[in-house]
């Protein structure tokens, strides 16, 4: 999951001032943000995102911090992670 700029909220401001959005974005419109990295291609954006999720998952099983009643959306992490999606 990616962060989404939204009308009225400052990362929408933030991406309005750089570009990266225009007055007539709309937040259901796809938001790649692979396009917005200059010398990151589409792949590479993938791939460090699997990174991060798997870094993200470590840390969470180190420190404990993980309830396995939220059984669904430890699923869906993993599912995102090993399938490259946001």
């Amino acid at each position: 999951m990616y962060a989404i700029p939204v009308h009225g909220a400052e990362l929408h401001d933030v991406a309005l001032r750089h570009g990266l959005v225009d007055d007539d974005y709309l937040p259901g419109e796809s938001w790649d943000p692979s396009r917005h990295l200059p010398g990151v291609s589409r792949r590479e954006f993938r791939t460090l995102f699997l990174q991060a999720r798997w870094l993200q998952a470590r840390m969470a099983l180190a420190a404990g911090d993980y309830e396995l009643r939220n059984w669904r959306g430890i699923a869906a992490r993993a599912r995102s992670a090993l399938t490259l999606r946001s």
